[in-house]
């Protein structure tokens, strides 16, 4: 009702829980009962030291067996999660303007423990309307923050072998396991790396603007205009405790730089404008539809990334405590452009003779300067046999329609500047000229766009008030001009 504000408000709760059934693994006695099946423990043919070693890790898991150790490790990481998502909306004005007010939350915890993505968003809208302009424009932002759970992939957690003890007679968590390796250097305990203080979190912020513009010139002619802003910046913090095992992977003994953290910024900006003109007209039997317009857009992204190294606690995991800085922070930018000019006709005659034309003509600077552009079309026909008059004998047949089309389209499919020569920057190596560089990939200048050539033909049946219908199509589709690595 014009000049009131309705306030609308809706939550969602769900309930996220971990399904184990699909996962038929022995336990702790059954393992060995197979492991001795399988001729593990075999001492034939072997040197005394070898029959030694092999006997005396028998004994030492059908100990732990006998002592009662069964260790269900799928169940170790996971947990049981209520998530609840939130909305408010608050919307008013009159028949000409009306505004509204979006605000929302959701929360979603991981079912593995200590995993979590929080995102909270508002947004603003605005529709303003007359008999001859209509205006759309909606602005929002949005802030999501997430964290990878200190438990690591479930996947290492059904390579553990269910007769080993995770914690000893103290109750506190062993760092070390006698026989579950998951990592080929030594057998990490998943379960103590998880109580340590390593993290690998994430914020992302994303700011949105959209607005649209219809002008109807007259009731079958009208321009409309589209504007798209999008601003998003990333930053995420990866950082191993300098107590992980993980650290040996690098440094093996030397404690002198254990404990790492890596942080990421990426900023990315995405504009995008289009201007479309349409015309229908129905004259007599023929029905027109005429279109085309312009499409631009341009893309941006900026990352840099470096690692610290050298912590000596993990309650001191900022830059300035670490040791030393390897590596220099790197950097990348990557920016695209596209150009684009489109037109389409729709015909049809009576309702049984149809005819849909278009074409696109594109631009991109992801391409060589010998093929930027690349055009594409498409043609279709069809005749709608259930509307001749003869037809009209045949009343159980309410659809009966032959169709056939051709067209292509296109894509890039490698990565931006591929065009281009690629040298990588030494900037530790100065000579008298400058600084030194290496080529790291040769552009192709002839790089041309991806095209689909694809033909469908077909015809579409429905009689008995539509109960049942029969849809036939053939088609083939061929890809030329692809770039694959080799």
């Amino acid at each position: 009702k014009s000049g009131e504000i309705r306030v609308t408000y809706n939550m969602v709760g769900t309930v996220s829980m971990p399904n184990l059934k699909d996962y038929n693994l022995m336990n702790a006695r059954e393992k060995l009962e197979a492991e001795v099946a399988a001729g593990l423990f075999n001492m034939e043919g072997e040197e005394l030291w070898i029959g030694l070693m092999r006997l005396e890790e028998y004994q030492a898991k059908l100990r732990n067996v006998q002592e009662g150790v069964n260790t269900y490790w799928l169940a170790k990481p996971l947990r049981t999660e209520f998530n609840h998502k939130h909305g408010l909306y608050l919307e008013g004005g009159n028949e000409e303007f009306r505004y509204g007010i979006d605000l929302g939350y959701n929360n979603e915890n991981g079912v593995m423990k200590g995993s979590y993505r929080d995102r909270i968003d508002a947004g603003f809208s605005i529709y303003y309307t007359t008999p001859k302009v209509q205006v759309h424009n909606y602005i929002s932002y949005g802030v999501t923050k997430e964290k990878e759970s200190p438990y690591g992939d479930f996947s290492q957690y059904t390579q553990m072998l269910p007769y080993e003890k995770y914690k000893d007679e103290d109750g506190k968590t062993l760092r070390r396991l006698n026989w579950s390796r998951v990592l080929d250097f030594e057998p990490m305990n998943p379960l103590y790396e998880a109580e340590l203080g390593s993290f690998d979190k994430g914020q992302t912020n994303i700011l949105t603007e959209n607005l649209s513009v219809n002008w109807f010139v007259k009731p079958t002619f009208w321009v409309k205009g589209e504007l798209g802003v999008s601003h998003s910046t990333g930053k995420r913090e990866a950082f191993i405790d300098p107590l992980s095992i993980k650290n040996n992977l690098d440094y093996g003994d030397d404690r002198s730089y254990v404990g790492s953290l890596t942080l990421t910024n990426t900023e990315y900006t995405t504009w995008e404008g289009k201007l479309t003109v349409s015309y229908n007209e129905s004259i007599s039997n023929h029905n027109i539809n005429v279109g085309g317009g312009l499409e631009v857009k341009t893309t941006r992204r900026r990352t840099n990334s470096g690692t610290y190294k050298g912590f000596q606690s993990a309650e001191f995991s900022s830059p300035e405590f670490a040791r030393s800085m390897p590596n220099k922070t790197t950097f990348q930018e990557v920016q695209t452009r596209l150009f684009g000019m489109f037109a389409r006709l729709n015909y049809s005659y009576k309702d049984i003779y149809l005819m849909d034309a278009s074409l696109r003509v594109d631009g991109s600077s992801e391409f060589g300067a010998e093929s930027q552009w690349g055009s594409f079309w498409s043609f279709g026909a069809g005749i709608n046999v259930h509307n001749f008059e003869f037809m009209r004998s045949l009343p159980w047949i309410n659809q009966f329609k032959v169709r056939g089309t051709y067209g292509a389209t296109g894509k890039v499919n490698y990565p931006p500047y591929a065009a281009r020569d690629m040298y990588s920057i030494l900037f530790d190596d100065w000579y008298s000229t400058g600084i030194g560089a290496t080529l790291q990939g040769v552009g192709n200048e002839n790089l041309v766009w991806e095209k689909t050539n694809s033909t469908n033909i077909g015809f579409d049946l429905s009689f008995f008030q539509s109960k049942y219908n029969i849809t036939f199509s053939w088609y083939n589709r061929q890809t030329v001009d692809m770039i694959t690595d080799v």
